[in-house]
């Protein structure tokens, strides 16, 4: 256990610890100084695909679970073996945010917003992403893609580059310092995929 984050939690008190990112390395630590200083933890489980891809999910009497579908809690308890009483449907409350966002009325261009997955989760994403091109190209006259690399995958954004070079595709490398950015192309789209 890091000293110095024991040292911290010792002098903050906490009445409860709340991890984001319950099957993180760095959330480990956090769990065994609650669980030896008898503190609650709190874990939010945020990606569809967390319990049943992304490994362990602890079982402990301290710790309660939000997560944001009923499906996602059906797995949560049984894949995880945790008791119903320890998982609450939230919603999607980590995009709460997007509630407030006033959307653009007039723009030259109907846009479509297409978030990328990773090579190891879909390996026919840029047939899907071609696909998609064609059909609304088609249909929509004055049609803009906006396409959003996944933040862990590299295998697309090195290929992406050369197969799409359109003026009415704009492709975007996602980070996950660049919500801003995030915000304005999902606040500037017509239509999310």
């Amino acid at each position: 256990i890091s000293p110095s984050l024991n040292k911290y939690i010792e002098k903050e008190k906490p009445d409860l610890v709340f991890l984001t990112d319950v099957q993180g390395a760095e959330s480990y630590e956090l769990i065994k100084i609650s669980e030896k200083k008898n503190i609650k933890l709190l874990a939010s489980i945020y990606g569809w695909d967390r319990p049943t891809l992304k490994g362990y999910i602890p079982k402990l009497n301290n710790l309660n679970y939000i997560v944001n579908s009923q499906q996602m809690k059906r797995e949560v308890i049984r894949f995880h073996n945790i008791a119903p009483k320890n998982v609450r449907n939230f919603g999607n409350y980590y995009l709460e945010f997007l509630r407030n966002i006033k959307i653009k009325k007039k723009s030259k261009y109907f846009t479509i917003f297409y978030a990328l997955s990773t090579n190891r989760i879909n390996i026919n994403e840029l047939q899907t992403i071609e696909k998609i091109i064609s059909f609304f190209s088609k249909k929509i006259k004055n049609v803009k893609f906006i396409i959003r690399t996944h933040p862990h995958d590299n295998f697309y954004k090195k290929k992406i580059r050369s197969l799409f070079k359109s003026s009415n595709i704009e492709i975007t490398y996602s980070s996950f310092k660049d919500i801003k950015v995030l915000i304005k192309s999902l606040k500037n789209s017509n239509l999310v995929l």
